[in-house]
């Protein structure tokens, strides 16, 4: 056996065994997301969500809406990039929607940690609470 070349050869194959761990650890956490189907479940409410506060910044009038999520979910506004971003207590990563924002609306949002949401318009006001 060549002195030189085990080092090399013992550092590919570490290299190899965590490139297969990792790649492992992403399919198990992808297919678990698919099997509770919570991937689809985030893209549909974040956009749903999206639509709606569009929607009320473009309607005239006071409306109320209630909105239930199903499960606890982080809900953010980030009114600085016009963006809706949901994602679950467990996963990193969350769903992004970006709306239109109306400047002439008043949004009134903060970080809520719910399963049910409050949107509220009264005149020029938009007020997003948990219930």
């Amino acid at each position: 056996m060549e002195k030189r070349g085990a080092i090399t050869e013992t550092s590919f194959a570490i290299f190899g065994i965590f490139a297969v761990a990792l790649i492992l650890v992403v399919l198990i956490n992808y297919i678990n997301n698919i099997s509770n189907d919570n991937d689809f479940k985030q893209r549909y409410i974040v956009r749903d969500n999206g639509l709606l506060l569009e929607t009320m910044q473009n309607s005239p009038g006071d409306i109320f809406v209630d909105y239930k999520l199903g499960n606890v979910y982080q809900y953010i506004i980030n009114r600085d990039d016009n963006s809706i971003l949901i994602k679950s207590k467990n996963i990193e990563i969350g769903k992004k929607y970006f709306f239109v924002d109306n400047k002439l609306i008043q949004l009134n949002s903060r970080l809520l940690e719910t399963d049910y949401l409050i949107f509220e318009k009264n005149e020029s006001k938009i007020d997003i609470r948990g219930g």
